[in-house]
């Protein structure tokens, strides 16, 4: 958690002390010591992990799916932690600055003596993070209001460390969107971001206006490289369509704003030649007009829609994803991911001030490969998508570490254990596999077929048969480090498919998931864990259950049967607006409605959006007008109903395509409705409203044919 906000009394020093400390700034970059970043928390959950022994972290918001469901996550304090190690400068390259926390720490910087600087957008300069540092007297460049926009989401520390990604350094961009932040102790990458820096916040040079200045754009950072790119000057558009040409397995993405049409036809080529494409929009973006969603899904890519609602408003609730990622898991190929601030527009390629780093760590590409699997779980596929014959996510591998006991009580030989457990839908042969600290292998796995929800247990040596599923490590070590360290599970090709780090151990207590046996649970003592009775459990659940975890059973697919029950074609005078189509839901499940078409033989008349019908419940279809007065009704999006007096068919049809329910009708009499012979009934046989049992009239929308309420 964060520290307090403190930008009111911030105000109050900020006339006292601006002046003095500008006066005092010196002429020339200072040098800094090297950057302590011991301090800058580190994902305890995500997978993945740079073999460099300089900084590359990876942060992931925790929105959640809807109000008050947001976790609070590590990304800020991260950002915090290293503004606070800062020494000497600290140049912050953001769009919005709306985190007082964020805002406090470089305050704090500033009045201990940093050289802080700010570039912002003019359309953002009251923003309540940008207003309190110019009023203390940082230097703030703004690219002009209404002349596109400088949105960098970047921070530069003692030249030595690099933050950046598709954050906005405000409330929603961290506790309400899908967004990441990585962090990269690099003395070669900063120095690129701030000679970019440099153009815009000294020169006052912003969009077209840049030349490029980089001195490298391929950058070594451990045994991988990171490549940069800045928009305009370096036209990164072109390199999104160069990676996905590169696939040669996968693609997938997860995208806030996507309206270029040279990436969506790289996509659509990468399909054809084989390459497993899906993607994620976000879905408020995806409803604009030059949003590429439903081309791709009509082309037959399979697209989703995000499943974030975590909004109040038009705030937060966002995809904010500007990520791509291409062959992960798959070392044959070269794994890569995208990062930055950069959607797939012409703005942001040709006129905004932008920033794409590519990271290449197969370990790192992981980590955004299972925020995909993350975000995908919860999204909804798009309505003019086929639903794809294999999920993207269902076949990658579930194991991961549940338990760790680094200290135990007493002497650390043969008690100090690692508990790891098959999450996934299929037994796993662990035939291969390793468990390794740091770069150093403590256990390779004997041949086993690890049920699905089972566990097993690497104990450093010694019998356990106490101990279900307990094997000796390998090496005859674990010498798990008491103070935290890192753990990994590789593969029997090499490659590292889960990484946790725990942290300083509690003598005689386990770090364990909480929930317990959950995968992408957060790491807690053991006697934190819900249901946990001792502190330790190797080989049982937290509650001291058996192992394996009990499948959660499968939901029972909804059941529901919408039919059209009534149709008036011929309504007395004109037909605009008095002509109507009522549908029912007989089943016994809600009925979501979502991407379903009504059509007649001619086109089709009204595609649903968010309505979902209870068990019971009609709803009444008109063309357009006020219809108040009847329960139910809406009116078509096509503005037309145009229902044929002489007889027609009409078809409500499901995403995809099925038919679900037709009737047809032959020719009608003036404002008589057809009904359904049984009112309310599956036999789709029409007859006149005035003939059903029981109709006290020629029509009845939004009610049953005797009056009553449906």
């Amino acid at each position: 958690m964060t520290a307090p906000h403190r930008l009111l009394r911030t105000a109050v020093r900020a006339a006292a002390l601006a002046a003095p400390l500008a006066a005092c700034a010196p002429a020339e970059p200072r040098t800094a010591p090297p950057l302590d970043t011991s301090t800058v928390p580190r994902s305890t959950t995500q997978d993945g992990l740079t073999a460099a022994s300089e900084l590359l972290e990876v942060y992931f918001t925790e929105p959640g799916t809807e109000p008050g469901a947001e976790t609070d996550p590590l990304l800020d304090d991260a950002l915090i932690a290293l503004i606070d190690a800062s020494t000497t400068s600290l140049d912050l390259c953001l769009y919005e600055f709306e985190l007082e926390s964020v805002a406090d720490a470089a305050l704090d910087a500033w009045y201990r003596g940093v050289d802080v600087r700010l570039v912002s957008d003019g359309d953002e300069a009251h923003a309540v993070g940008t207003e309190a540092l110019e009023a203390a007297g940082v230097p703030v460049t703004y690219r002009p209001a209404g002349n596109r926009i400088m949105h960098d989401k970047f921070a530069v520390v003692d030249g030595q460390a690099v933050w950046t990604g598709s954050t906005n350094v405000t409330p929603n961009g961290v506790f309400r969107n899908n967004n990441h932040a990585v962090i990269v102790e690099s003395g070669a990458l900063a120095a690129e971001y701030t000679a970019e820096f440099e153009q815009m916040h000294t020169l006052a040079r912003f969009g077209r206006q840049k030349t490029d200045v980089s001195t490298a754009r391929a950058i070594a950072h451990g045994d991988h490289d990171l490549v940069l790119h800045f928009a305009p000057q370096h036209d990164p558009i072109v390199e999104v369509v160069d990676l996905i040409d590169s696939a040669d397995h996968t693609v997938h993405f997860m995208i806030f704003s996507f309206t270029h049409d040279d990436v969506m036809q790289a996509l659509i080529d990468a399909r054809a030649r084989g390459v497993e494409v899906t993607g994620v929009f976000d879905e408020s973006q995806a409803n604009g007009a030059y949003s590429v969603d439903e081309d791709l899904a009509l082309a037959g890519v399979p697209v989703y829609l995000d499943g974030n609602g975590n909004a109040s408003g038009w705030s937060g609730g966002k995809l904010h994803h500007k990520v791509l990622v291409v062959d992960a898991g798959h070392p044959d190929s070269d794994p890569v991911a995208i990062t930055g601030s950069f959607n797939w527009s012409n703005a942001a390629t040709d006129d905004n001030d932008e920033n794409l780093v590519e990271l290449r760590d197969p370990a790192i590409v992981s980590q955004f490969a299972d925020e995909f699997c993350r975000v995908l779980e919860v999204a909804t596929l798009h309505p003019d998508a086929a639903e794809p014959q294999d999920h993207p996510c269902d076949d990658r591998p579930r194991l991961f570490i549940n338990e760790v006991l680094a200290n135990p009580v007493g002497k650390d030989r043969g008690e100090e254990f690692v508990e790891v457990v098959n999450g996934g839908a299929v037994p796993l042969d662990l035939s291969g596999w390793t468990l390794s600290d740091g770069d150093q292998v403590r256990h390779r796995f004997a041949p086993r077929l690890l049920e699905p929800g089972d566990a097993v247990v690497v104990f450093e040596r010694g019998e356990r048969p106490d101990v279900r599923h307990a094997e000796a490590a390998s090496t005859a070590f674990l010498s798990l480090d008491n103070m935290g360290d890192v753990l990994s599970l590789a593969d029997a090709d090499g490659v590292v498919q889960h990484t946790v780090r725990y942290r300083p151990a509690v003598e005689g207590v386990s770090w364990n998931r909480s929930p317990d046996g959950h995968a992408t649970g957060d790491l807690l003592l053991h006697d934190e864990v819900d249901g946990a009775e001792k502190a330790t459990s190797p080989g049982q659940r937290a509650s001291g259950a058996a192992y394996p975890i009990a499948p959660e059973p499968e939901p029972e697919p909804a059941v529901f049967q919408v039919v059209l029950n009534e149709v008036l074609p011929d309504p007395v005078g004109t037909d605009r607006g008095q002509e109507y189509v009522e549908l029912v839901n007989l089943g016994p499940d809600p009925a979501d409605l979502r991407g379903f078409e009504i059509e007649d033989g001619a086109s089709v008349r009204h595609r649903f959006g968010d309505v979902v019908l209870a068990p019971g419940e009609a709803l009444v279809l008109f063309d357009e007008g006020d219809h108040s007065g009847v329960p139910g009704a809406i009116n078509s999006d096509s503005g037309f109903l145009s229902l044929n007096n002489a007889g027609d068919t009409l078809t409500l049809t499901e995403r995809g395509g099925a038919v679900h329910d037709a009737v047809a009708w032959t020719a009608s009499a003036a404002g008589v409705a057809w009904n359904r012979a049984t009112d309310g009934g599956l036999d789709p046989t029409l007859v006149r409203h005035d003939a059903v049992a029981g109709a006290t009239g020629p029509t009845s929308p939004g009610r049953r044919a005797t009056g009553g309420a449906w």
